[in-house]
């Protein structure tokens, strides 16, 4: 898994550095075999983000942004991912992440598939594991999101969502981005025309390797 993240990743344009933070062994390990940088972190971690925050207090200099990519996306849209990065340098007053289109009455229903509710000006309005927009399915020029797990952030919008504690969205939906929407933070939403469904359940993988049996099929799939 980690290793086909990786591969996608490293095509993306506009990542100056590419590293793994984890606190298992067996993830820098498999990480180390196929050629890529890892830093160990601490395992008292909440969040990802939380991860990240402790790499990139390390750096010196900080860097001016920092792309949060889910080591559990193996369809990561790289054209999109690249386009998202060239948007947040573009405009650094938002925190900015991925959607793309939701067409299955399954997908919409289902909790661990996050849907996306989107202003016309691509603010995110709001983030669910419920089938948000009612009526989603219907509506066109965007159809109902899926929330893809990719996250851009400038540097000190990203230190500002560090400071914030877990708030009570959050905590209900089990959605860490309702933290930077509770404390009034702007959430840019770019649209990719691929989907990446996540790995989160067994039943996600389960799907996944229906679709693409192979590690040749993966590679092959839109990016």
């Amino acid at each position: 898994m980690i290793e086909q993240v990786m591969r996608r990743a490293r095509r993306v344009h506009g990542l100056d550095e590419l590293l793994v933070a984890t606190d298992d062994e067996r993830i820098a390990e498999a990480v180390r075999h196929c050629g890529g940088a890892v830093e160990l972190t601490g395992s008292g971690h909440a969040t990802g983000s939380d991860r990240i925050g402790e790499v990139v207090n390390r750096r010196s200099p900080r860097p001016e942004f920092v792309v949060n990519l889910q080591g559990d996306e193996p369809l990561l849209p790289v054209a999109a991912v690249s386009g998202l990065i060239a948007a947040m340098v573009a405009d650094p007053t938002a925190i900015w992440t991925l959607a793309a289109p939701l067409r299955a009455p399954e997908e919409f229903i289902r909790p661990s598939v996050v849907k996306i509710a989107r202003a016309a000006d691509g603010r995110a309005l709001y983030f669910s594991r419920a089938p948000i927009p009612h009526g989603g399915l219907e509506m066109d020029n965007p159809p109902a999101l899926r929330h893809l797990g990719i996250y851009g952030y400038p540097i000190a919008l990203f230190d500002r969502f560090l400071a914030l504690g877990p708030s009570r969205l959050e905590s209900c939906e089990r959605l860490e981005q309702l933290r930077a929407l509770e404390a009034g933070l702007t959430i840019k939403v770019a649209l990719s025309t691929a989907g990446s469904p996540g790995v989160d359940t067994p039943e996600d993988l389960d799907r996944l390797l229906r679709r693409y049996p192979t590690l040749e099929a993966l590679d092959g799939a839109e990016e």
